[in-house]
């Protein structure tokens, strides 16, 4: 695919950062071509990954598109961000463009968390992707709805444990119940009545309760309460909190403050009721 001086050759088409895409002897555009392919890995849609020399900046720039920009009809809404392209050259640009796409680097993009499938093949998703089988693919995470990269480290976790947590069976259980994600989740592969895990602290305030969630989810991401956190509040709209766990299946979340809820969503009737209600909603849904 590259010629002798280091430049990409395509067909006719050739491609140089110094020299830009040429056809034979004729100058097409400064260079431009597409670097990568993203496809997502459950819905096979595409994206594009354009490589180009920006035509005011005289600078390398990476953008993503959709094809429709990279064709005739589409490519001269790519002029606001630098391309080169104008009246004339649009055609051949577009052609080079299209021409570069079966020779680019092809990214599958996984945006779920927790067991899904890539051809065939079983895999658990957290920071990255793991399985049982080497991947030869090239598959990226690219979800930005929980921290899930690892803090600290393993031994000063059990550490925390052999002197916090064990002896303590309130806390214990806590652990166990964040363990068993991915575990039931794994179940539900054979057994499909069995879903979804909620469980209901209860009691008086300040007693510990979303310490014990906090600690429950530890064992997957982030515990504390933030935007990326895998213990969230219920002071949102029942849409909202179900949409934090779409896409989620064996990764343990938890929801602190119930009241919020009771009061937004069911105002007019109890507690328990409320959980009966919102666990009718969960039932959709393997986490």
């Amino acid at each position: 695919m590259r010629n002798e001086t280091g430049d990409f050759q395509i067909g006719s088409f050739t491609y140089s950062v110094e020299n830009g895409i040429t056809e034979g002897d004729t100058v097409c555009s400064l260079y431009a071509r597409v670097s990568s392919v993203f496809i997502d890995h459950t819905t096979m849609e595409q994206t594009y990954q354009l490589e180009f020399k920006h035509a005011v900046l005289n600078e390398i720039y990476k953008i993503k598109v959709e094809y429709s920009e990279l064709l005739t009809s589409g490519i001269s809404s790519l002029m606001r961000l630098g391309l080169d392209v104008t009246n004339s050259n649009k055609q051949s640009l577009s052609n080079a463009l299209l021409a570069s796409i079966p020779y680019a680097e092809v990214v599958f993009v996984v945006t779920s968390y927790g067991f899904s499938k890539f051809k065939g093949m079983q895999i658990f998703i957290t920071d990255k992707v793991l399985s049982k089988e080497p991947i030869k693919e090239l598959l990226v995470v690219q979800n930005n709805k929980y921290d899930l990269v690892p803090k600290g480290s393993l031994v000063d976790w059990l550490q925390m444990y052999e002197d916090y947590v064990k002896g303590y069976p309130p806390l214990e259980l806590a652990v166990v119940l964040g363990l068993s994600g991915p575990i039931i989740c794994h179940l539900n592969q054979s057994y499909p009545d069995l879903k979804t895990l909620l469980v209901n602290f209860s009691g008086d305030s300040s007693k510990g309760k979303t310490t014990a969630l906090s600690l429950a989810v530890s064992v997957a991401g982030e515990p504390n309460k933030g935007h990326q956190s895998l213990l969230r509040s219920w002071n949102g709209t029942s849409n909202a909190n179900l949409g934090l766990l779409e896409g989620v299946y064996g990764i343990p979340i938890a929801f602190d403050e119930l009241r919020f809820f009771v009061k937004s969503c069911w105002s007019e009737i109890s507690e328990v009721e409320s959980l009966n209600a919102f666990y009718l909603f969960l039932c959709d849904f393997s986490i």
